[in-house]
């Protein structure tokens, strides 16, 4: 006989293309409904009591510890005269990141997730520091949440600045060369008029500098009120280029691109309704495009941006008998993953 909580059932039906579909516990998707929050506790202590009493629980959870809690660096970033690095301790749960003035310099505490709730459910969500060191942006999130929200701080003092943005779930921030703002990606919150569905179709590409209101952050490219599709953007290292990517699910990748030294109102499209999978890096104003077109294992081309028509593409490295994961330019090099 079984023992666990009960479920209770409702007689709700829908007919959708002429078929009835049953939805017996559509009640439940309302977590704020004390009836639903007692009948997850309820299955909640039902199911650790029962786990409880399983032979080698305690063996298999050392070995779990073990594998899981180790000690780890990441590479630095170096940025102005500062590097920047991610370190993960056994002893605590998230990582750490810590900076140093120097190679040499005093390694320094800059954000500690583990200290930021009392219940471990706030989290970092990665970090990315400005290119002249001052300042680092990050994606903090809460309740264990996917929602985040973008925070800046002021590397030199610890200072938590008021340049907060909701909305960046998915974004990461792409700073310009003078290291006075970022392009980020913001997704507008969930809402009644806005269903989770659609939201990846609403994602917009903006403009924060630092110490303005996000409120009023520019946008730079509108969303695509596509659901089907997630829109994506960054600078370029040297500022000179601004790029938008509007990728189409698994199916294909569309690319554009402004010259930022100019007064171009629209984007230029380099690469749009291929499918094809795509990537693109950018040195001495020269795009390094990684694309499957034609090419299961991945290919490099070089484009000229003066003349982005496929046909002028440059195959620079052909297909091989190996997966082409990655392209990045490194030191003036091409680093092949």
């Amino acid at each position: 006989m079984r023992d666990d909580p009960p479920s209770r059932r409702e007689d709700v039906v829908d007919e959708i293309a002429g078929t009835a579909v049953h939805d017996p516990y559509r009640w439940l998707e309302d977590a704020s409904n004390p009836e639903v929050q007692d009948w997850m506790k309820a299955q909640d202590g039902y199911a650790r009591a029962h786990l409880a009493k399983l032979p080698n629980r305690d063996a298999i959870a050392a070995r779990l510890t073990e594998l899981f809690y180790f000690d780890e660096r990441d590479p630095p970033e170096h940025r102005g005269n500062r590097y920047f690095y991610a370190e993960k301790h056994r002893d605590q749960e998230k990582p750490v990141v810590y900076w140093k003035e120097g190679e040499r310099g005093e390694a320094k505490v800059l954000l500690d997730p583990n200290r930021w709730s009392t219940d471990g459910s706030a989290g970092l969500r990665g970090f990315w520091p400005s290119w002249d060191g001052r300042y680092v942006a990050y994606n903090r999130t809460e309740h264990n949440a996917d929602e985040a929200a973008m925070s800046v701080i002021e590397v030199a003092t610890g200072k938590l600045l008021s340049d907060t943005i909701e909305g960046t779930k998915y974004g990461s921030a792409s700073w310009a060369p003078d290291s006075r703002g970022f392009y980020y990606v913001r997704l507008p919150p969930p809402s009644p008029q806005v269903s989770v569905a659609d939201r990846p179709g609403l994602a917009e590409l903006r403009y924060h500098a630092i110490g303005s209101d996000p409120a009023r952050d520019p946008l730079v490219h509108e969303a695509t009120k596509d659901p089907q599709t997630y829109l994506i953007g960054g600078i370029s290292r040297n500022g000179h280029w601004l790029f938008a990517q509007i990728e189409h699910g698994t199916r294909s990748t569309d690319i554009y691109f402004k010259d930022l030294r100019t007064q171009q109102k629209d984007w230029t499209p380099l690469i749009e309704g291929v499918r094809a999978h795509v990537t693109i890096d950018n040195f001495r104003d020269v795009f390094y495009v990684r694309s499957d077109e034609g090419a299961p294992l991945y290919r490099v081309f070089s484009v000229d941006p003066r003349k982005p028509a496929r046909a002028n593409w440059k195959e620079l490295i052909p297909e091989s008998d190996a997966t082409l994961e990655s392209v990045q330019v490194v030191g003036g090099y091409l680093a092949l993953r």
